[in-house]
């Protein structure tokens, strides 16, 4: 079975080079966090989102001193993205990753949503540098998830039919609960 997130990684990091600004648009364990603070160097910025404290304080343990100066910590929904990313950065983010549904062994009542999905990855494609990636990683294995997997997948097709580039892998081939990584770029890349 393919790691999705190794996946998601390696690609992502042809997208970046330090200095750059990324997003981690759904913090949870910190692996993409960490990721993209190592990648962007102590010039770059990564903003971390999450609703959950908890997420947020792994997450800045996990960096520990070396990284955690290059991480915006926001403790609130990736929903609302657009209001805080600051006006510098707009149209600069060179990667937008969001790795969707609960945080693992945390409360699973905790999940992303479709609807609030919607607006973050929109609000991420009006963020995106030229040359910058979105990397979704969606769980249909649980009901949220396939609802949020079935949105993501109808919103990306869409993008695709207006010439930007999608690319999806799945962990199992013709599964219809394996996760997806779905790749958004206006210009390609992957």
């Amino acid at each position: 079975m393919i790691r999705l997130t190794d996946r998601a990684h390696e690609i992502c990091q042809r997208f970046l080079q330090p200095g750059d600004i990324a997003v981690d648009a759904t913090v949870g364990n910190g692996h993409d966090t960490l990721f993209l603070a190592k990648v962007v160097g102590p010039s770059g910025r990564v903003y971390g989102f999450d609703v959950q404290e908890a997420a947020l304080e792994q997450t800045r343990q996990k960096l520990g001193q070396e990284y955690l100066s290059r991480v915006i910590f926001l403790l609130h929904s990736h929903a609302e993205m657009n209001q805080w990313i600051e006006p510098e950065h707009r149209g600069h983010m060179k990667v937008v990753m969001f790795n969707l549904g609960y945080l693992p062994g945390g409360d699973k009542a905790v999940t992303t949503h479709a609807e609030s999905t919607l607006v973050a990855i929109e609000a991420a494609c009006g963020l995106l540098h030229p040359e910058g990636i979105i990397s979704v990683i969606a769980y249909p294995g649980h009901n949220a998830g396939r609802d949020e997997t079935g949105t993501v997948t109808d919103f990306f097709r869409a993008r695709e039919a207006d010439g930007w580039c999608l690319e999806i892998i799945e962990a199992v081939a013709e599964s219809e609960t394996a996760p997806r990584l779905f790749l958004l770029s206006s210009q390609g890349g992957s």
